[in-house]
């Protein structure tokens, strides 16, 4: 089943490296989105999830819950 899934990163983070690993492990296509400060990607994040914390992954239009561990959610969000 393809999905709609978007990853917001920034360069140099050890967990969306390890994010996006997931995804490629599992043959899951996304889009990397990659969020520097002053841009619309940053303020889409503020204005959505309440911060510029990352990665967030985003499913079908989803904002997953950033909060929770991320290998239960995405293997919870992608059984």
């Amino acid at each position: 089943m393809k999905r709609n899934v978007k990853i917001y990163v920034t360069p140099g983070c050890q967990a969306c490296e390890a994010t996006m690993r997931w995804f490629d492990q599992k043959k899951i296509k996304y889009e990397r989105i990659v969020v520097y400060p002053n841009t619309p990607e940053e303020t889409f994040l503020r204005k959505h999830v309440g911060h510029f914390f990352v990665p967030i992954v985003v499913v079908e239009g989803k904002i997953l819950d950033p909060n929770k561990l991320w290998l239960e959610t995405l293997e919870k969000e992608f059984a």
